[in-house]
This record gives C-alpha cells, sequence and structure tokens, in this order.
C-alpha cells in the first residue's frame, strides 16, 4: 500500500509539471495569430495584483512570530507604511 501511495506522489507531481509547462509554453508555442479570447485579456491584468499580496501577506503575517502571539505587530506596521509610502510615490499628485 505504501508502494502505491509513493507512486501516486510521483504521478501527482509529474502531472502538474506537465500541466504547468503546457500552460506556460502555450504563450510562446501557440501560433502568433492565434486570437486570445477577451476575458482572458481582460482577467491577465489582474494577475500582478493578485499575486503580489499572495506571495507577500504570509511572510509580514506569518514570519517571525513570538510563541504565544498570533502576528508579528512589527512587520504589518511595516508593511502598512510601505504600502503608503508606494501609494503616495504611485501617485503624487493626489
Amino acid at each position: 500500500m505504501s508502494e502505491m501511495g509513493g507512486l501516486g506522489a510521483w504521478l501527482t507531481v509529474v502531472f502538474a509539471g506537465i500541466v504547468t509547462l503546457g500552460i506556460r509554453a502555450s504563450f510562446i508555442v501557440l501560433p502568433p495569430d492565434t486570437q486570445v479570447p477577451a476575458w482572458l485579456t481582460g482577467s491577465l491584468k489582474y494577475v500582478a495584483a493578485a499575486v503580489l499580496p499572495a506571495l507577500i501577506a504570509p511572510d509580514v503575517l506569518f514570519r517571525d512570530v513570538a510563541p504565544g502571539d498570533m502576528f508579528n505587530i512589527y512587520r504589518i506596521s511595516a508593511a502598512v507604511v510601505a504600502a503608503v509610502f508606494a501609494q503616495r510615490v504611485a501617485q503624487p499628485d493626489v
């Protein structure tokens, strides 16, 4: 039974790698005249806005948390200050 579990895990990793490679290569390998649907083009502009917080939030919220604490308030405070500063820099006339 443990042999099948190991095989299933490897198959899952290989399948996930093939799917990831296929998705990433599709934008390079497809012919240049391939039309991307409007709904996909419209949704791709939100990818960076979704990925950046997904990468930053776990590091800000849960890294170097003292025993018994739920969050690291210093990292959260620094992230808020950085976000406010970035907003001010991005829109200087506001």
